[in-house]
Protein backbone atom coordinates (compact mmCIF):
# COMPACT_ATOMS: atom_id res chain seq x y z
CA UNK A 1 0.00 0.00 0.00
CA UNK A 2 0.89 3.48 -1.16
CA UNK A 3 1.37 6.19 1.35
CA UNK A 4 0.86 8.76 -1.77
CA UNK A 5 -1.88 11.52 -0.67
CA UNK A 6 -4.69 11.44 -3.54
CA UNK A 7 -6.14 14.87 -4.07
CA UNK A 8 -9.58 13.35 -3.06
CA UNK A 9 -8.73 13.15 0.34
CA UNK A 10 -8.33 17.49 0.44
CA UNK A 11 -11.31 18.64 -2.36
CA UNK A 12 -14.69 18.10 -1.08
CA UNK A 13 -16.34 15.41 -2.40
CA UNK A 14 -19.30 17.70 -4.13
CA UNK A 15 -16.71 20.07 -6.04
CA UNK A 16 -14.48 17.29 -7.27
CA UNK A 17 -17.25 15.18 -8.81
CA UNK A 18 -18.38 18.35 -10.87
CA UNK A 19 -14.66 18.55 -11.68
CA UNK A 20 -14.78 15.69 -13.41
CA UNK A 21 -18.04 16.25 -14.87
CA UNK A 22 -16.79 18.54 -16.49
CA UNK A 23 -13.99 16.73 -17.94
CA UNK A 24 -11.09 18.52 -15.69
CA UNK A 25 -9.93 16.38 -13.30
CA UNK A 26 -6.62 17.82 -11.21
CA UNK A 27 -3.65 16.22 -11.00
CA UNK A 28 -4.00 13.25 -8.49
CA UNK A 29 -0.25 12.65 -7.15
CA UNK A 30 3.25 14.31 -7.04
CA UNK A 31 4.12 12.58 -10.09
CA UNK A 32 0.54 13.83 -11.74
CA UNK A 33 1.69 17.56 -11.11
CA UNK A 34 5.09 16.86 -11.92
CA UNK A 35 4.06 15.40 -15.30
CA UNK A 36 1.51 18.59 -16.03
CA UNK A 37 4.50 20.95 -15.18
CA UNK A 38 6.73 19.79 -17.70
CA UNK A 39 3.94 19.74 -19.99
CA UNK A 40 2.89 23.56 -19.47
CA UNK A 41 6.72 24.36 -19.83
CA UNK A 42 6.75 22.77 -23.01
CA UNK A 43 3.02 23.89 -24.15
CA UNK A 44 2.34 27.29 -22.31
CA UNK A 45 -1.36 27.85 -21.71
CA UNK A 46 -1.80 31.52 -23.62
CA UNK A 47 -4.52 33.88 -21.89
CA UNK A 48 -7.50 34.62 -24.41
CA UNK A 49 -7.44 37.76 -26.28
CA UNK A 50 -9.99 39.71 -24.44
CA UNK A 51 -8.38 39.04 -20.85
CA UNK A 52 -4.91 40.64 -22.30
CA UNK A 53 -5.98 43.88 -20.87
CA UNK A 54 -7.24 43.57 -17.67
CA UNK A 55 -8.71 47.53 -17.47
CA UNK A 56 -10.71 46.45 -20.41
CA UNK A 57 -12.39 43.60 -18.53
CA UNK A 58 -12.66 45.84 -14.93
CA UNK A 59 -14.19 49.10 -16.65
CA UNK A 60 -16.97 46.81 -18.78
CA UNK A 61 -20.33 47.02 -18.06
CA UNK A 62 -21.67 45.02 -15.52
CA UNK A 63 -24.49 42.48 -16.75
CA UNK A 64 -27.73 42.49 -15.80
CA UNK A 65 -29.49 39.38 -14.42
CA UNK A 66 -32.88 38.86 -14.73
CA UNK A 67 -33.79 38.94 -11.36
CA UNK A 68 -37.86 37.79 -11.55
CA UNK A 69 -36.61 34.33 -13.20
CA UNK A 70 -34.88 34.05 -10.09
CA UNK A 71 -36.76 34.70 -8.04
CA UNK A 72 -39.34 32.14 -9.41
CA UNK A 73 -36.58 29.68 -9.63
CA UNK A 74 -36.12 30.32 -5.59
CA UNK A 75 -40.06 29.91 -4.68
CA UNK A 76 -40.09 26.93 -7.05
CA UNK A 77 -37.11 25.17 -5.23
CA UNK A 78 -38.80 26.05 -1.53
CA UNK A 79 -41.67 24.68 -2.67
CA UNK A 80 -39.41 21.22 -3.36
CA UNK A 81 -38.19 21.61 -0.24
CA UNK A 82 -41.42 21.70 1.86
CA UNK A 83 -42.30 18.73 0.09
CA UNK A 84 -39.29 16.98 0.53
CA UNK A 85 -39.06 17.67 3.84
CA UNK A 86 -42.16 15.03 3.99
CA UNK A 87 -40.53 12.50 1.65
CA UNK A 88 -42.57 13.12 -1.07
CA UNK A 89 -45.70 12.03 1.24
CA UNK A 90 -49.18 14.04 0.37
CA UNK A 91 -49.89 16.96 2.57
CA UNK A 92 -53.29 16.88 3.62
CA UNK A 93 -55.39 20.28 2.52
CA UNK A 94 -55.55 21.45 6.50
CA UNK A 95 -52.08 21.39 6.44
CA UNK A 96 -51.13 22.77 2.64
CA UNK A 97 -53.85 25.38 4.41
CA UNK A 98 -51.97 26.34 7.21
CA UNK A 99 -48.93 26.08 5.25
CA UNK A 100 -50.31 28.34 2.89
CA UNK A 101 -51.39 31.11 6.15
CA UNK A 102 -48.32 31.34 7.24
CA UNK A 103 -46.67 31.91 4.36
CA UNK A 104 -48.91 35.25 3.72
CA UNK A 105 -48.53 36.23 7.33
CA UNK A 106 -44.61 36.20 7.09
CA UNK A 107 -44.79 38.51 4.01
CA UNK A 108 -46.98 40.42 5.98
CA UNK A 109 -44.28 41.02 9.12
CA UNK A 110 -41.63 41.17 6.77
CA UNK A 111 -43.24 44.59 4.72
CA UNK A 112 -43.28 42.55 1.36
Amino acid sequence: MSNKKNVDEFLDPEILNSLKSLGLVPPQTLEDYIKLEQELKKNPLKKPQKLEDPFAFLEREPKIRAISSTHDNIQKYERNLARAAREGKSIPDHIKQKMKQDKQNSKKSNGR
